[in-house]
């Protein structure tokens, strides 16, 4: 089974641990020898910073013309522009695209490079996290170096509108005489573990709501099949599924963040915020820049205040806010800290996940 991506990142019914190798485009890279190569044991630190006349690199883990992509080719001029005034008027910022496993090669190839100050991964944090407490992935996401932030897409719990199901507790009622069927965009993907662990969570609450899981191929499919009348509700993001409640076709219940105008989820239900943080935390599709780790704090200061400048740029947030997806700044120590709770909460819930994907 081939692996495919929406345009935002993976959606597959066959995420990283389960990639059949062989089928992949990747392989005539020899795949299997670059992911043998790839060492936790990194190399030392290179003495060289990125100088002027270099080239940095920005590494998007998806294909061109995704979300991931669209950002980062947003941000990279600005980035450029912003290196250059910080007296590197001759530096270079491109961009690459390296595909395959879900967005795990790339992760892996950036992981193991030169921490040398001159290649950024623009990092998923979420599903690389759970790649490697699941499976094994050979990257530790909590070693890179946090640069910035550029944008959230939050995770909402949504209904069909035409269900009738005016709250939460409506929707535990109902799903004691038939599961809510929950639409992801894939098996193994963020939006089809992070339900698994909710409902988990609420069991453990004494809420016995129920789901079961239709996995389709991206976030697109999700939408048409609620048209259908097949699939009922789903943990997704505003940025995609709000016109779709706007017109009536859905309803959002509430949120995990305080910053939306939705009820917020800890109003609601029985669940203590301040014990599951981590939680709250992964409730979200970040989209992050880092560096390999071991990279240089004078070299991370460099790339920190570049892209802190280039991210506060008028016309990047006004482009970024026309494209449906506005900057949502956070510096890199407040990302490692985010990460943190993510890597503590899977590697809490990774037999749950395991037995769910078997």
């Amino acid at each position: 089974m081939a692996l495919t991506e929406t345009d935002d990142g993976p959606a597959s019914d066959c995420p990283f641990w389960n990639v059949n190798w062989e089928e992949t485009p990747m392989n005539r890279r020899p795949l299997l020898a670059l992911l043998a190569g790839i060492a936790i044991a990194l190399p030392a630190p290179a003495a060289l910073a990125l100088s002027d006349g270099d080239t940095l690199r920005i590494v998007v883990p998806y294909r061109p013309g995704g979300g991931y992509d669209a950002q980062a080719r947003l941000a990279a001029p600005y980035v450029e522009a912003a290196l250059r005034a910080q007296g590197l008027p001759r530096v270079n910022v491109i961009v690459e695209n390296i595909t395959g496993g879900a967005g795990a090669i790339a992760t892996a190839t950036v992981f193991a490079a030169q921490p040398d100050g001159r290649t950024v991964l623009f990092l998923d944090p979420e599903s690389s996290i759970w790649q490697q407490a699941v499976g094994s992935a050979p990257f530790q996401v909590e070693r890179f170096g946090f640069i910035a932030q550029m944008s959230v897409d939050p995770m909402l719990f949504m209904v069909r509108a035409d269900l009738g199901l005016a709250d939460f507790d409506a929707v535990v009622a109902r799903s004691q005489t038939t599961p809510i069927l929950i639409g992801t965009a894939g098996k193994g993907g963020h939006d089809h573990i992070m339900p698994v662990i909710f409902q988990r969570l609420l069991n453990d609450a004494g809420v016995p709501v129920r789901f079961d899981y239709l996995h389709l191929d991206g976030t697109a499919p999700i939408l048409a099949s609620m048209r259908r009348g097949e699939v009922e509700g789903a943990l997704e993001v505003p940025s995609i599924f709000g016109p779709a409640a706007e017109a009536g076709e859905l309803r959002f219940l509430f949120d995990f963040s305080a910053d939306l105008p939705w009820p917020d989820a800890w109003d609601v239900l029985p669940l203590d915020r301040e014990a599951l943080a981590p939680f709250a935390s992964a409730m979200n599709y970040r989209r992050v820049f880092v560096a390999p780790p071991g990279t240089p704090e004078r070299d991370l200061t460099l790339l920190r205040t570049a892209f802190a400048a280039a991210l506060a740029d008028p016309e990047l947030q006004a482009r970024a806010e026309e494209s449906r997806r506005p900057v949502v700044f956070l510096d890199g120590p407040a990302i490692a800290a985010a990460v943190s709770l993510e890597v503590q909460l899977a590697n809490s819930f990774a037999p749950l996940i395991a037995d769910e994907l078997n």
